[in-house]
């Protein structure tokens, strides 16, 4: 089995989740595309630097659609609980 590939995938997920959590909690919450966006850049934005840096060409997010996928379910699921929730996309620190 490849486990890390899919710890890899839901890391994905996960992260596309906080970047829209992030959107929300800067009150973007009418612009699908700056939700999208955040958690897009959010999502692959280290793995993308790694590889620059690392000189690995295709990019990983690139030659693989799964993380777009993965980003895709992630914002997509962020979007329809916050609409089901009241409260789920303000930030709990504060």
């Amino acid at each position: 089995m490849q486990i890390p590939y899919y710890v890899d995938l839901l890391g994905t997920l996960v992260f596309a989740i906080s970047g829209a959590l992030a959107a929300f909690g800067k009150k973007l919450y009418q612009d699908l595309f700056g939700v999208s966006f955040t958690a897009f850049i959010t999502a692959i934005g280290g793995g993308t630097l790694r590889d620059i840096i690392l000189g690995v060409h295709p990019l990983s997010w690139i030659s693989d659609g799964n993380y777009i996928i993965a980003i895709i379910a992630g914002v997509l699921l962020t979007v329809f609980l916050s609409n089901t929730s009241k409260g789920f996309h303000e930030p709990y620190f504060y």
